[in-house]
C-alpha cells in the first residue's frame, strides 16, 4: 500500500467509525484572488514552477510563479480537478486557488484527502447543460466531516510530512530530466550553425519560436518509456529528435548531421543524470501521481 492509499483509508475509516462533526466548505476554507489574468496558453511545456489549468493529467510550466504557499486547487470547467501544490500559478477562469481559513484548527492536506475521496462532492456542484461548471455558491454547500478528536488528526501529520519530501524529490529529479532534453537539443542544433549561415534575425526568431515544437515530442517519447532501461530511453530521444530535425533540412543540413553526431561519449557523460531522474521518477510516480 502506497502512502496516499494509506492516508485515504485513514480517512475513511475516520469518517466511517469517529464521531464527526459535518462542517461546511466555506466555514473552513476562503478563496485567494488571482491577480495575473493568465490563459491556458500562456502555460508551456517546460519551466521551473508548475501552471494549472483546469486539467486534472495536463500540467504546463512557468519560469514564475503567482502564489507561494500550499493551497488546494479546483478546476471549475468541464470535469472537477483537484490539485495540492505550492509555488504554482493558474489560468485565471478556470482554477479556484482556495487556503485555509485557521491554520490552527485543520490540516488543509487532511480536507485536501478527504475531497479527493469523496470527488462526487465536487462532482455534484458541476452545473450546466453544455459544458458544466462549479461555482462557488455550489461549493459552498459542500460538507467536511472533521473528527471531534483532533488528535487523529495530528497523528497523520507524518503522512503527510512524508508526501511533502517526496514530491520535493521528484520536482527535482524532474528538473535534472529536464535539463538533460535541453542538453541533448542544444547538442543537436547548436546556435553557431544558425550563425554560420548568416540567418535573418526574423528567422532566428522563427527558429526560436520553434525551439518548443521541438522540444514536445522527445519529452513525451521520453517519459513514456521512462519507466524502461536507460538504453530505450534514450534511443526514444535520439530517434524522435532525428525524425523531427530532419524536417528542418530547408535551414541547415548539418542540424542531422549534428544529432547523429552524439557520440556513445557524450551519452555515457550524461548517465549519470539521467539515471537519477529516472530512478527517482520511477520511485515516486508508483507513490504520487504527478497531479496532487
Amino acid at each position: 500500500m502506497n502512502l496516499e492509499e494509506e492516508i485515504k483509508n485513514k480517512i475513511k475509516d475516520i469518517g466511517e467509525n469517529e464521531d464527526c462533526n459535518e462542517v461546511e466548505f466555506e466555514s473552513l476554507l476562503s478563496y485567494i484572488p488571482k491577480k495575473n489574468k493568465y490563459k491556458a496558453s500562456d502555460g508551456f511545456i517546460t519551466g521551473l514552477y508548475k501552471f494549472y489549468t483546469s486539467s486534472q493529467d495536463k500540467i504546463l510550466y512557468r519560469d514564475n510563479y503567482e502564489f507561494e504557499d500550499t493551497c488546494i486547487l479546483i478546476g471549475r470547467g468541464g470535469v472537477p480537478s483537484l490539485h495540492l501544490s505550492s509555488k504554482f500559478s493558474v489560468s485565471h477562469d478556470d482554477v479556484y486557488v482556495i487556503k485555509l481559513k485557521n491554520k490552527n484548527e485543520i490540516s488543509l492536506q487532511f480536507i485536501f484527502y478527504y475531497l479527493k475521496l469523496n470527488l462526487d462532492l465536487i462532482s455534484n456542484t458541476f452545473k450546466g447543460s453544455t459544458i458544466k461548471h462549479c461555482s462557488k455558491e455550489e461549493l459552498s454547500k459542500i460538507k467536511i466531516k472533521i473528527p471531534k478528536n483532533k488528535q487523529l488528526i495530528i497523528d497523520m501529520n507524518p503522512l503527510f510530512e512524508d508526501i511533502e519530501i517526496l514530491q520535493y524529490e521528484m520536482k527535482e529529479a524532474e528538473i535534472l530530466y529536464k535539463q538533460y532534453i535541453n542538453e541533448l537539443y542544444e547538442e543537436a542544433l547548436p546556435n553557431k550553425i544558425y550563425k554560420k549561415d548568416n540567418l535573418s534575425e526574423e528567422k532566428l526568431l522563427e527558429i526560436s519560436k520553434n525551439n518548443n515544437k521541438l522540444e514536445e515530442p522527445i519529452i513525451k517519447v521520453s517519459k513514456k518509456k521512462i519507466s524502461k532501461n536507460n538504453d530505450e530511453l534514450e534511443e526514444s530521444i535520439i530517434k524522435v529528435s532525428k525524425k523531427k530535425v530532419s524536417k528542418k533540412d530547408d535551414l541547415n543540413n548539418s542540424s542531422e548531421e549534428s544529432l547523429l553526431g552524439l557520440t556513445n561519449k557524450q551519452i555515457s557523460k550524461d548517465d549519470d543524470l539521467i539515471k537519477t531522474s529516472k530512478k527517482k521518477v520511477i520511485k515516486k510516480k508508483v507513490i504520487i501521481q504527478n497531479t496532487i
